[in-house]
């Protein structure tokens, strides 16, 4: 099983620098993890994809068209992990 966690920057530094491990922190991190389904493909950044979409110039309306289909594939795509707001 492949699970994402989000670890408290500080927890982390304290786990590195002092190798102490908070257990309870740990715990609740793993608990609050996101599952990653099975067989997933590669995992990219879809809103960097998008914007890139965004900024590709196409000649031509065939190309148009199928530049407009990517772009709604980029945003109908399942979100297996919410964007990081900058925390």
């Amino acid at each position: 099983m492949q699970i994402v966690i989000d670890i408290p920057e500080e927890e982390w530094i304290r786990w590195i620098v002092d190798g102490e491990i908070d257990a309870i922190v740990l715990r609740d991190s793993l608990i609050k993890g996101t599952p990653l389904p099975k067989g997933h493909g590669r995992i990219g950044d879809l809103s960097k994809i998008y914007v890139e979409l965004n900024e590709t110039q196409i000649e031509g309306t065939e190309g148009y068209k199928g530049l407009g289909e990517a772009k709604q594939i980029v945003c109908d795509a399942q979100t297996i992990i919410e964007a990081d707001k900058g925390k």
